[in-house]
């Protein structure tokens, strides 16, 4: 269980309550935020929020940045494939 005090979920639930969080956040940031947009001054401020568009810019593995920046039918199942893959994993170190 997730939680304390008896007040909590089953951690596959809990996990199901996660993914369709990051999956909703996703895909209202995706479809109401910009990637960058143009100051007054002409300098460009760099949104990305939530990674709705690309992976960290750090990031060098380049399997991860494959589909950065591509349409949002393609990148946000990418996106959201991996990092709930890494969701997957701690949930289970939770469960075990």
């Amino acid at each position: 269980y997730v939680g304390s005090q008896g007040q909590s979920l089953p951690v596959g639930r809990a996990f199901l309550v996660a993914f369709a969080q990051t999956v909703l956040c996703q895909a209202v940031c995706r479809f109401s935020t910009p990637l960058e947009i143009q100051r007054a001054n002409g300098e460009l401020c760099y949104l990305n929020i939530n990674l709705c568009y690309e992976c960290f810019r750090d990031v060098k593995v380049g399997w991860i940045r494959r589909y950065d920046r591509r349409s949002a039918s393609v990148y946000l199942p990418w996106m959201l494939w991996i990092w709930n893959g890494g969701n997957v994993l701690l949930f289970m170190l939770l469960a075990w």
